[in-house]
């Protein structure tokens, strides 16, 4: 594999272009930095979402996990690259969907939700950042599920009270849900 430009940078690591030489196509390599897998939690949380998306793998609105190599600093996830960027970033440049635009991505969303639910998984951070463009600008571009960092399987029968949260949620969806739900949340 060639590393190439980076792509984001996350709490673990960076995501950058990568080519696999061997077949000659492009790939996304997600690089996690060793040492900042401190703690026997985020060594577990690393390897529950390598398995998630080794299970999730092959439908058409999750990214494709295509392999995963460790060396002695990082631990490397090869992925499908989504040469549109985020759903989020769309949104942002477009300003608004037509209904029309909004209901083939809400369609995905729900086929890929209900698909993850159907496997066991429960993905808890859904958000436009975490939906992947498949295709470069375009809102007709079909989407993937991406970042199963929060993920985690659910046992049939057994309900959640609360899946994620309250603190969490508050620093990472302030944009999305109301002070009224953090104090309703908190009380």
């Amino acid at each position: 594999y060639i590393l190439g430009a980076q792509l984001c940078l996350g709490k673990f690591g960076i995501i950058r272009e990568c080519a696999d030489k061997s077949i000659c196509e492009i790939l996304a390599c997600k690089s996690i930095a060793k040492e900042r897998l401190v703690t026997e939690d985020d060594v577990r949380s690393r390897e529950a979402r390598v398995r998630i998306l080794t299970k999730l793998s092959g439908h058409d609105n999750v990214v494709d996990l295509k392999a995963m190599y460790e060396d002695d600093d990082h631990v490397h996830l090869l992925m499908e690259l989504c040469a549109g960027g985020e759903l989020f970033h769309l949104i942002e440049k477009q300003g608004n969907f037509s209904e029309h635009e909004a209901s083939v991505v809400f369609k995905q969303l729900m086929e890929v939700v209900m698909y993850c639910h159907d496997k066991g998984i429960v993905h808890r951070d859904l958000k436009p950042e975490n939906n992947l463009l498949v295709l470069r600008s375009s809102s007709s571009s079909p989407i993937k599920l991406a970042d199963f960092g929060l993920a985690t399987h659910i046992e049939p029968g057994n309900l959640f009270s609360s899946c994620v949260h309250c603190y969490y949620m508050q620093l990472q969806h302030d944009n999305y849900l109301s002070r009224e739900y953090f104090k309703c949340c908190t009380n």
